[in-house]
């Protein structure tokens, strides 16, 4: 989340420790803008970045791991307090903050006090620093009955229960930019209260610990009105990597990114963990990416009525890619679905009723021959409907196609889509089937011949005017996740089929991906760091990117096209465009944070250049200019397995930039090894803390190449 500009200052330069997500095929992480949550009145003041009166007076009370004590005042970063709860029992006004250097703090943390609307209390970590909670007890921090809190930058590991734990009605609480792992219960729990925001952080291997046999959640709200699940990933958790469980009501779940989560993590569990689980009323799941969990993309779930399920990419996972069940008036819509186990969009359920699947882009669902061993043919179709659902559901303006043989839709029974109109009555009138021609090489974006371009109706239920990036949809919409862009929005208009591009050994049983129990990561933040000399480059150049370029948009000459701002800082509402002028060729890339508080700025390969890997050394290089003399930059490379395979550490190069009118070149190195190859490489550069209102740093010529 923003921070609210009146107390940016008294972080002494701390921002929320972003955690990277993986990469996400097609599309910009931060899908849906600001504006979209206003609408639905869901972002809290604190999200905003609401101002505190300027006559207030902030303190900041520092914590060290050394050279503190608790007998200190806890005002001076030079005489710290040894307990981030020494602290805590001080920190009893509003706007008060509480900043942690590195080092690792065995205590469970409980706010004393509550803030107020534009002034919470804030819990961070300090700068660049490292900052372990909780280990061997309860929780890390425990919120209860406090309102207007902030959480933000810890990393949490090998609580004996919840990782960060809110309860008791506790209200406008933000738990941003943390890194939760290897908890014996949900990594964060949010029980009860209203208005608040789980953002930016990286909760995995929930209840995937020693002696540990009950599947757990990695995001959990429950009883829970009103609020946002945002730009998370949530991994390898032992149930649903997110789920609003009973009674949540009036949560936008979006920007997320949900795998691997599998309950067969545990010994003696059975596939039944999706990505996203909507088990209460009225809630949105829009603009995540959910992809190789063990049950479907997003499941919702009896009792998880009147849900919106829009914009929405669900891909290789071991169930259907959205299943609602025994619910009513749910509505599907302006969702990409792509090779998932079953039926791509599932209706079912004896109580199902009203429910809408439109505008929508099914692919090859239900053609696996198995999924962990376990047969893909139970369910079947890109579209299926059974039980009550027959009769009752509306489908039309979508798009599905079958590369290999299957059931292209199930109306009670396996049909066609000419038999699917016949036995619904009329149903998926506006329905094609056809090739949706993606970009392909895990790229789901449309070309400029996909007919799933103007295919959509924008009086569609639950029509949303944006796509999985954010861009507006035109006066005719098309079908799917993702508006065609127009001219450069695709690498090809080949009329070859382009849908194959993850062919089916890409979904795998999660089990065959898990690290050890025994060596948790404690951050997702690279572990190894190099920060070699750079050399500043001339101010104008017409040298090219190298030979052997792996980046198919190196020099934004056309577009932006592949490229987000994944990552950033979440809602600070940071922008990517191109400007004149570059360090090569015409133009570069331009990142922008337009809110009132620093942010992290982020550019991310999206989809990844590096889709599958080869054995050997990459190295990417990004030449880059920075907004202001001193600034940090970084260049990261992330490696995520392939089937069967396990990741190797990331590994990043961070310099400081220091002319703001010379163009240096930043380089990294990652050796993919023979037991990795195949994997696929994430490429991000970022800088950690833009000033409020600025330019970021620009950006040009970006390459990776091997050997």
């Amino acid at each position: 989340m923003a921070v609210p500009g009146a107390w940016t200052a008294a972080l002494d330069g701390a921002t929320v420790r972003q955690r990277t997500r993986r990469r996400t095929p097609g599309g910009n992480p931060r899908r849906i803008v600001l504006a979209f949550l206003l609408v639905l009145g869901l972002v809290t003041a604190v999200a905003i970045g609401a101002a505190w009166p300027a006559n207030a007076a902030v303190t900041t009370y520092y914590v060290a791991a050394t050279g503190c004590a608790d007998t200190n005042p806890g005002t001076d970063p030079a005489a710290p307090l040894c307990h981030i709860q020494a602290a805590a029992n001080k920190a009893l006004q509003p706007g008060n903050v509480v900043q942690v250097a590195g080092g690792s703090y065995p205590e469970l943390v409980t706010p004393k006090a509550s803030g107020s609307a534009g002034s919470p209390i804030v819990f961070t970590a300090a700068p660049n620093a490292a900052v372990t909670v909780g280990a061997g007890l309860a929780n890390a921090f425990k919120v209860s009955a406090r309102n207007w809190i902030s959480i933000q930058g810890f990393t949490v590991s090998g609580t004996t229960s919840y990782g960060i734990y809110v309860t008791s009605g506790s209200s406008n609480v933000t738990l941003s930019g943390n890194s939760v792992d290897h908890t014996k219960d949900a990594g964060v729990y949010v029980s009860g209260g209203s208005n608040n925001a789980v953002s930016g952080n990286h909760v995995s291997y929930a209840g995937v610990v020693s002696g540990n046999t009950s599947p757990r959640q990695g995001i959990k709200l429950s009883g829970v009105s009103g609020g946002a699940v945002s730009s998370n990933t949530a991994d390898h958790n032992s149930d649903a990597g997110i789920q609003l469980a009973s009674g949540t009501t009036g949560i936008t779940v979006t920007s997320n990114e949900a795998f691997g989560n599998a309950r067969t993590l545990l010994p003696g569990q059975s596939r039944a963990a999706p990505g996203i689980d909507v088990r209460g009323s009225g809630n949105s799941v829009v603009g995540n990416y959910s992809h190789d969990n063990e049950d479907s993309g997003v499941q919702d779930y009896s009792g998880g009525n009147d849900a919106l399920i829009a914009n929405n990419l669900l891909t290789g996972n071991g169930d259907h890619g959205i299943d609602l069940s025994n619910v009513q008036r749910s509505k599907a819509v302006e969702n990409t679905v792509y090779r998932n186990c079953t039926s791509g969009i599932n209706v079912e359920g004896s109580t199902a009723s009203g429910n809408a699947v439109w505008n929508n882009v099914a692919v090859d669902n239900a053609v696996f021959p198995t999924y962990g061993g376990l047969s893909c043919n139970r369910k079947q179709g890109n579209i299926a409907v059974s039980d009550a659902g027959v009769g009752t559901t509306t489908v039309d303006h979508n798009n599905t196609w079958l590369t290999t043989s299957g059931t292209q839709y199930y109306w009670a029974a396996k049909l066609t889509l000419a038999g699917f109109r016949a036995a619904s009555g009329g149903q998926a009138a506006h329905d094609d089937y056809y090739d949706p021609r993606w970009v392909g090489g895990g790229d789901f974006h449309l070309t400029a011949a996909s007919p799933a371009i103007g295919l959509a109706d924008p009086s569609a239920p639950g029509y949303v005017g944006t796509d999985f990036s954010g861009s507006a949809r035109d006066a005719a919409p098309d079908s799917g996740a993702f508006e065609y862009a127009g001219v450069g929005s695709s690498t090809t208009t080949s009329s070859s089929t382009t849908t194959t591009a993850a062919p089916t050994t890409s979904t795998v049983a999660p089990t065959t991906t898990v690290p050890p129990t025994t060596t948790p990561p404690t951050t997702v933040a690279p572990t190894t760091t190099a920060a070699p000399t750079t050399t500043a480059a001339p101010t104008t150049t017409t040298s090219p990117p190298p030979p052997g370029n792996l980046v198919g948009n190196p020099g934004f000459e056309v577009d932006t096209k592949s490229w987000s701002t994944g990552g950033s800082t979440s809602g600070a509402g940071v922008t990517l465009s191109r400007i004149v002028g570059g360090h090569s060729g015409g133009f570069a890339a331009q990142l922008f944070n337009p809110s009132a508080a620093a942010a992290n700025c982020t550019l991310n390969d999206s989809p990844n250049w590096v889709a599958v890997t080869s054995a050997g050394t990459y190295t990417a290089s990004i030449w880059v200019r920075p907004a202001v003399a001193g600034e940090t930059f970084t260049l990261r490379i992330r490696e995520y397995a392939a089937p069967g395979g396990s990741a190797g550490s990331p590994v990043s190069t961070t310099v400081t930039l220091s002319d703001p009118a010379t163009w240096q070149q930043v380089t990294v190195n990652f050796t993919v090894t023979a037991a990795t190859a195949g994997s696929n490489l994430d490429l991000g550069a970022y800088t950690p803390s833009a000033p409020a209102n600025s330019v970021c740093f620009t950006a040009d010529d970006v390459s990776i190449t091997l050997g």
